[in-house]
C-alpha cells in the first residue's frame, strides 16, 4: 500500500511533536532552574527556593515570589552588584506558605505593606484568576491561569501574570495604568538549566 518513503515521512510527522514536547522542562527542572526568554531577549531564571518560594534572577534585577506568584522582595542589580537602595519588600500579613495559590475563577483581596527606601506604605491588591487555558512557549505547551492584579494606587496600575501550575511560577504578561491597552507578551523559549 504505502511505500517505505511514505511511511518514513508519516512516522517523522507524527513523532515530531511528541519528541519536541518530551524535551520541554517539567517541575523537576525547578531545582536547577527554568529559563524563560522573552521577545526582547530578556531572560529570567526561575528556581524553587523551598517553603513555597520561587526566586527569579535576571541580568538587572532579582525577585522572590511567594507561592510563585506574590512578590515578596525586589532589588535592582547593576554590573552584578545588588543595589541596596532599590530593595523593596512586600508584607501580606501572613507566612508565604499561606499565600493564595491561583485557582480558576477565584478572587483574592489582600492588604499589603510595602517597604522601600522611602519608608512604608499600604498598597492593597485585588487579584482575579481566569479560566484554565493553555499557552505555547517555543515548542512547549503548558496549562496557564491568568492572574490580573489591580493595585490600590492613584494611577490604577494593573498587571497580568501568567501562572504555570506545572512549575508554580508566574511571569509578567502585561502591565499598565488606567486608559492603556496593553499587549500581552509571551516568552519565546523555555529551557531547563543543565549545570
Amino acid at each position: 500500500m504505502f511505500g517505505t518513503k511514505t511511511i518514513s515521512v508519516i512516522t517523522m510527522l507524527c513523532a515530531a511533536p511528541v519528541l519536541a514536547q518530551t524535551d520541554c522542562p517539567t517541575r523537576d527542572a525547578m531545582e536547577r532552574g527554568v529559563r524563560l526568554t522573552f521577545p526582547d531577549g530578556l531572560a529570567e531564571i526561575y528556581r524553587d527556593g523551598g517553603d513555597s518560594l520561587v526566586t527569579v534572577d535576571a541580568p538587572t534585577y532579582r525577585m522572590e515570589l511567594g507561592q510563585g506568584t506574590h512578590l515578596l522582595t525586589y532589588e535592582d542589580i547593576i554590573d552584578g552588584v545588588p543595589q541596596e537602595s532599590s530593595q523593596t519588600t512586600y508584607d501580606y500579613g501572613m507566612a508565604q506558605t499561606e499565600l493564595r495559590v491561583p485557582a480558576p475563577g477565584k478572587r483574592w483581596s489582600v492588604p499589603v505593606k510595602v517597604t522601600d527606601s522611602s519608608g512604608i506604605r499600604d498598597e492593597a491588591q485585588m487579584q482575579a484568576y481566569g479560566d484554565l487555558e493553555t499557552v505555547t512557549i517555543g515548542d512547549c505547551t503548558y496549562d496557564m491561569i491568568e492572574v490580573v492584579i489591580a493595585y490600590d494606587r492613584e494611577d490604577m496600575y494593573m498587571e497580568s501574570l501568567h501562572y504555570l501550575p506545572e512549575f508554580s511560577l508566574t511571569y509578567l504578561a502585561w502591565s499598565g495604568t488606567e486608559g492603556e491597552t496593553p499587549s500581552p507578551v509571551i516568552p519565546t523559549d523555555i529551557t531547563a538549566i543543565r549545570k
